[in-house]
């Protein structure tokens, strides 16, 4: 037909030629193939995007409560340390820090003074914060605050330059009173529970005496892959630790938690995203291998006609590169509009308000490399335009088409060119679905039968359709279910409806005057956080739930390390061998302990606990009454934590501590008197002050240690308490209602909770407002930020629901769009299918079937479609979303699973909409077919 050699022009024309003819040929299929490939790109596109926008929202607003991107830190870290560090694979940024300590404008304390390396402070706090003038300081006079480190002074003009007076109280020590220069300062979104933040530059840090090759802390930022366990046990691993108390505080990166809180972890956003890619490729698979008997039937007649195999592949890759070229571009706009429009003003506007927003883009910094990355972080945190996604999601949809047309082109390959004439597609076992059914009494019953060959007439087509749809599907409901589940207000509604506690304990805790005057510290017998004078008057309060209180006791003592059991605690704390001799000489160490009651159903929650994990503590010791176990939020190095483990069994003392009336009387013979003369005072007394210690620890309990328990590891049992022992340097112990009766003092009430008549709420939270500012009052503490709170689950619930809004609208979006992606599926391997079958359907109209029985024919085709995938997806689906389910639980204590039956009974019925709606939307396409 063409031209071997010579004019290769003429030759291209009559390629182009055969292209064009071959493309309108086939113009319903090339329709419905060009719009699946365009919404394809739309759908990975918008899934991509909203998931990426909200990890990145989520990442960028942690950032900014936490004031670092290192979530990882090493104590007391040595100049070797930080170099090794610095060539570990899964370790990103290292930084250096030194704590200088607080600063006071008079006697006002203003913020914590801190010092920063290079690293530490572009890489790892810089991007943190917004609204940044200025730089970082350089000279040694210089000084950089925070904004609301400048609103503590006064100062809410602040500029460059001015002069700054302050007193830094540097190691307890050394005082530093100076006006420093302003070199610059930033807007903070961290806690105004934690102090304000300045910087001074290294010069000036060392001239304080700080050794930069031996920073307070090494500031570690990890890969986002390796959670907090797992990195804290390869940095213990990999590197040589000064001494036993040295510890790695590990902690996971924010987009660890984003990606935790968001779908369960990286494994399930990882295999979800596989799925859809999978999902997106069968449906590009499906159209082209449904249509492909037409295809093969024309590259029989070319090859016949003389053309070449070079020159068959030159006019099928032309006709379907206009396919792309189409695809590209309906599916580019389509992606641009929702991505560049849409998206953003979903998460932009929404998610980002509780973070300061996008910030100031003006990040003037010495060097523009620090611009750039800052601008870059805020700008992705709120265009939330994605290149990437957005030339990926093309490109995959590109890639889809070309190995689709491959593999027909391969297949026209493989067929002489009489069987390519011949090709009708790929049927099975033609001779066993072909016999001629028995006859039936009624013709609806052939009709059905025939439609239910006519599927199996294809095994191949079906059984890739019906994937496609389950795994469309499957991937929609594990959305709906990984957004439910992972919803904030779960975890809220698992509290009650409210909870009363002290933020104040004997081990921290001063009286004031009405005026806010120190005078004296609540170190008593007697003292209980929550009063039963309080108690009392709260269980008073009409519409509050009487059986649903509950009250978490214990006491505080003192205790005496007989036995060597306290030292890997001590020495967590930084006390040294000789040091700890010393205290134990003494017999006290870090004022009060506490000491909580745990009840029989936490004490056997524990012991499933310890026996799960291999611990050594001994849960009979415990539950007998005869032991105490120490708690600690995990100080504890892994040498510490093997010389913990060998401790259990030890004695430890413990006796009550003094009356109030002691205490008082104490307190009142020395007020007003200077130290010199507090101090005589006490060597007078000395005698009479050994002899009531005498006389209290010859009262004294001895208790066993049943071992040491780390509550921040994985799977501890929830545990309600006051909090001391988050504190270091207060011991906390654990015991049975059984072992506290034999310490001899009274339980005292660490928190109330209880819920209430949902049509009382407000009446109840206005009844204890009064009340707790009344004991306030009474404890003269109104003055200070501390004493009597109230925690109200309403009052969570309004906090966060800007938050659970935003994260509701995401998954549902999310969920939509695949959901659409499913439904966008079936109907175009179904459209595709009827478009193919055009010869089939003139037949059988020829041979006496009339319109109504062809439509219920492909009526009842998409019925059988839609009852096997509902089948699957109640059975393999289901399966699938309880793995999913058990594997986010495991990792996340709120989640919660509910199966979702709406959003599945809502898919399939839309899908049965589409399958009665088809016959109609094929006979607009092509009339005279369907007809005659």
């Amino acid at each position: 037909m063409f031209e071997s050699k010579g004019n290769k022009t003429k030759n291209s024309n009559i390629i182009s030629l055969l292209a064009r003819g071959n493309y309108r040929g086939n113009r319903g299929r090339n329709r419905v193939l060009i719009w699946a490939a365009a919404a394809g790109m739309l759908v990975l596109s918008a899934v991509f995007s909203i998931a990426v926008g909200k990890v990145e929202a989520e990442v960028l607003r942690a950032q900014r409560q936490g004031g670092t991107l290192a979530t990882t830190y090493l104590e007391r870290g040595s100049q070797q340390q930080y170099e090794q560090l610095q060539t570990l694979r899964y370790v990103k940024n290292v930084g250096k820090e030194f704590d200088i300590g607080p600063a006071y404008a008079g006697d006002k304390l203003c913020c914590d003074i801190k010092a920063l390396d290079q690293t530490a402070w572009e890489q790892l706090t810089a991007p943190a914060y917004t609204d940044m003038h200025g730089a970082y300081p350089v000279d040694r006079g210089e000084i950089m605050l925070s904004r609301r480190a400048l609103s503590e002074l006064g100062i809410t003009d602040p500029t460059v330059g001015m002069k700054i007076p302050l007193t830094i109280e540097h190691n307890l020590q050394n005082v530093i009173e100076e006006e420093f220069t302003l070199s610059g300062y930033f807007t903070d979104y961290t806690s105004t529970e934690r102090e304000a933040v300045g910087y001074l530059s290294e010069i000036r840090t060392e001239e304080l005496g700080e050794d930069w090759e031996q920073p307070d802390n090494i500031l570690i930022q990890q890969n986002d892959m390796v959670g907090a366990q797992e990195v804290e046990n390869k940095l213990y691993e990999d590197m040589e630790m000064v001494d036993s108390s040295q510890r790695f505080f590990g902690g996971n990166t924010y987009a660890y938690e984003a990606m935790e809180k968001f779908s369960g972890g990286y494994l399930v956003a990882i295999s979800c995203g596989l799925l859809i890619l999978i999902s997106a490729f069968l449906l590009i698979q499906n159209v082209m291998s449904i249509s492909m008997h037409k295809e093969m039937q024309q590259y029989g007649l070319l090859h016949t006609l003389g053309t070449t195999r070079k020159q068959q592949r030159q006019i099928y890759f032309r006709q379907t590169g206009r396919i792309m070229l189409w695809s590209v571009l309906f599916g580019g706009i389509l992606s641009a509009v929702a991505l560049g429009l849409v998206i953003p003003k979903i998460l932009g506007n929404l998610y980002l308000d509780q973070a300061g927003g996008v910030g100031n883009p003006d990040l003037f910094h010495r060097g523009m490399s620090l611009f750039q990355r800052n601008q870059d972080l805020l700008y992705r945190g709120s265009d939330l335009f994605h290149p990437e996604v957005y030339f990926l999601s093309i490109g995959f949809m590109v890639l889809v088409l070309y190995i689709a047309a491959a593999r027909t082109f391969r297949k026209a390959g493989k067929l002489s060119p009489l069987e390519a004439m011949h090709y009708i597609g790929e049927a099975g076992n033609l001779r066993a679905n072909s016999k001629t059914p028995k006859t039936r009494k009624h013709t609806k019953h052939q009709i059905a039968h025939m439609a239910w060959k006519n599927l199996l007439r294809y095994p191949r087509r079906f059984a890739l359709t019906i994937v496609s749809l389950v795994l469309g599907i499957t991937v929609a409901l594990c959305t709906a279910v990984i957004g439910r589940g992972l919803d904030q207000t779960n975890e809220i509604n698992a509290k009650p409806d409210f909870v009363i506690e002290n933020t104040v304990s004997p081990a921290d805790n001063a009286t004031w005057d009405a005026a806010g005057v120190e005078m004296d510290y609540c170190y008593h017998d007697e003292f209980s956080p929550v009063s039963t004078t309080l108690q009392e008057h709260i269980l008073s309060i009409s519409g509050i739930q009487k059986e649903s209180v509950q009250t978490w006791t214990g006491g505080y003592l003192d205790v005496r390390d007989a036995g060597n059991g306290l030292f890997p605690w001590a020495n967590a704390g930084g006390f040294t061998e000789k040091e700890f001799e010393e205290y134990k000489a003494v017999g006290l160490f870090a004022g009060p302990a506490v000491v909580q009651v745990a009840d029989e159903a936490y004490l056997e929650k524990l012991a499933d606990y310890v026996k799960e994990n291999h611990l050594s503590i001994d849960m009979e010791r415990l539950k007998s009454g005869d032991g105490v176990l120490l708690l600690h939020p995990h100080i504890l190095s892994p040498e510490l934590e093997q010389m913990a483990s060998q401790v259990t069994g030890k004695p430890l003392d413990f006796t009550r501590l003094h009356t109030q009336e002691w205490m008082a009387a104490r307190t009142e013979a020395t007020r007003g008197m200077s130290l010199a003369e507090s101090w005589n005072y006490g060597m007078e007394h000395e005698a009479e002050d050994n002899a009531a210690e005498d006389k209290r620890w010859a009262a004294a309990v001895t208790m066993e240690l049943a071992g040491y328990a780390d509550t921040k590891e994985e799977g501890f049992p929830t545990l309600v308490t006051e909090g001391s022992y988050e504190k270091q340097g207060t011991l906390y112990f654990l015991t049975g209602a059984e072992g506290f009766q034999k310490l001899g003092t009274a339980q005292k009430i660490f928190q109330m909770q209880f819920d209430v008549e949902k049509d009382q709420e407000e009446q109840v939270k206005l009844a204890l407002q009064n009340l707790l500012a009344e004991e306030n009052r009474a404890l003269h503490i109104g003055a200070q930020d501390q004493g009597m709170v109230m925690t109200a689950k309403s009052d969570l619930l309004e906090e966060a629901r800007s938050s659970i809004r935003t994260n509701q609208l995401i998954m549902g979006a999310l969920s939509g769009v695949l959901i659409f992606m499913g439904i966008l599926n079936y109907l175009n391997v179904m459209l595709t299918g009827m478009l193919s079958r055009q010869e089939e359907f003139r037949t059988l109209r020829n041979i006496g079937m009339t319109r109504k029985q062809l439509r219920n024919m492909l009526m009842l085709e998409g019925t059988y479609y839609v009852l096997t995938t509902g089948l699957l997806v109640l059975t393999i689906g289901s399966g699938i979303l309880a793995v999913v389910a058990a594997y986010t639980k495991a990792r996340v204590s709120y989640f919660q699973f509910i199966y979702p039956i709406g959003e599945e009974l809502l898919i399939l019925a839309v899908l049965a909409v589409v399958c009665a709606g088809s016959p109609a939307v094929l006979k607009k396409i092509s009339p005279c077919d369907y007809s005659k």
